[in-house]
């Protein structure tokens, strides 16, 4: 992560120096937002394994980073498609994990089933929050980050297919032990030993 902010912080230099301010606010966002696997540790009291930190770095540097700072939205439009399937399975690794260290914190013991509705319904939830935030800000900025209702409704459901796949992965561990990074999440969310 360390590597990842000093590349987002020379971005912003970088930015500065020849004045684009669209990507040196980018740039700067993002420096901060380095530090979130930490704040998570800290303060959730989580492991985040490395592999999630990684996949995290891969998510901020595709989406904001190469997306917008570097213009890959509009110089391929694939782009943001591929962007938000690639967010679908980090953001669902990472809500396995909270829903490990809620289980654990609150002693609960759900039917698998719930486990899988609760996966999928938060992260619907958190692809709406997205496409909401897309369509605030083009209001705000007089932006394009939605193009029509296809563009909308492509990004929500590619964010949402890979929550469902990881839900039957869950499903998959929890009864006959497959599928055992998903285990090594579970684990990570119990908290630091």
């Amino acid at each position: 992560m360390v590597v990842t902010g000093l590349v987002f912080l020379g971005s912003a230099a970088l930015a500065l120096y020849n004045q684009w301010w669209p990507e040196a606010l980018t740039a700067t966002v993002l420096v901060p937002l380095v530090a979130t696997p930490w704040l998570a540790e800290r303060w959730a009291g989580v492991k985040v394994p490395l592999s999630i930190q990684i996949q995290y770095a891969v998510l901020i540097g595709a989406g904001p980073y190469l997306g917008g700072y570097w213009n890959w939205y509009e110089a391929w439009s694939p782009w943001d498609t591929l962007v938000h399937c690639y967010s679908g399975f980090v953001i669902s690794f990472v809500l396995v994990i909270a829903l490990a260290k809620t289980l654990h914190t609150y002693q609960l013991h759900l039917p698998v089933w719930l486990e899988m509705v609760v996966l999928i319904t938060v992260k619907a939830f958190i692809a709406l929050l997205w496409e909401i935030a897309e369509f605030v800000f083009d209001l705000i900025f007089d932006a394009s980050a939605q193009l029509d209702n296809t563009d909308t409704m492509t990004d929500m459901i590619v964010a949402l297919a890979p929550s469902v796949l990881i839900a039957g992965a869950l499903y998959a561990h929890r009864r006959k032990g497959s599928f055992t990074y998903l285990g090594d999440l579970l684990e990570a969310g119990r908290g630091k030993d």
